[in-house]
């Protein structure tokens, strides 16, 4: 038996205010439960699937006081409610995490992270940005010649950026992840 985990689930308007709302069926025990969620998106879907109510746990909000806003668990595969442990992604294997950054050879470095796929909607951008001296950033365009992309999952990607050629003497790297509601 699955206890408090969804095993299915489906969206219609059941409210008729123009948004879908979510059904999701649990099993307890030997007992199939039925709830009507209000999930609109899904983000709230990703809440609802971690026990949070969308309504009290708005994008910015930090349900286990890790410093990290909910948004960004949901952009990273990190759990909102775990132990308040920050995890980053392990380079090369890893399926959860903030991203990492990597020193290669000839004092080069990259930064790894994971994001969603674009197999079903989820309302993330992820944007890649370098400066080279932490007051102006310039967002950069992932291509094959700079990027590699390894599949995780279905819904899961890895993406690796190593910069063509750094900026100077010094080079900095950060993920930015926006999110829109789908």
């Amino acid at each position: 038996t699955t206890e408090n985990n969804p095993t299915n689930g489906i969206l219609a308007d059941f409210d008729d205010d123009q948004d879908d709302d979510l059904v999701q069926t649990f099993i307890h025990g030997s007992d199939l439960t039925l709830t009507h969620g209000l999930a609109s998106n899904p983000y709230e879907f990703w809440l609802n699937d971690h026990g949070l109510d969308p309504i009290a746990n708005p994008t910015g909000s930090d349900s286990n006081n890790d410093g990290i806003p909910n948004i960004i668990h949901y952009g990273t595969n990190t759990s909102p409610t775990g132990s308040g442990k920050i995890i980053h992604l392990t380079p090369n294997t890893g399926t959860a995490g903030l991203p990492a950054t990597i020193s290669l050879p000839n004092k080069e470095i990259a930064i790894e992270f994971i994001r969603r796929t674009s197999n079903s909607p989820h309302g993330l951008t992820y944007l890649v940005q370098q400066s080279s001296n932490l007051a102006t950033w310039t967002g950069i365009t992932l291509t094959p010649a700079n990027s590699t992309v390894t599949a995780v999952d279905n819904d899961w990607e890895r993406v690796r950026y190593t910069p063509s050629s750094p900026q100077g003497n010094q080079l900095f790297l950060r993920l930015k992840i926006d999110y829109t509601a789908k």
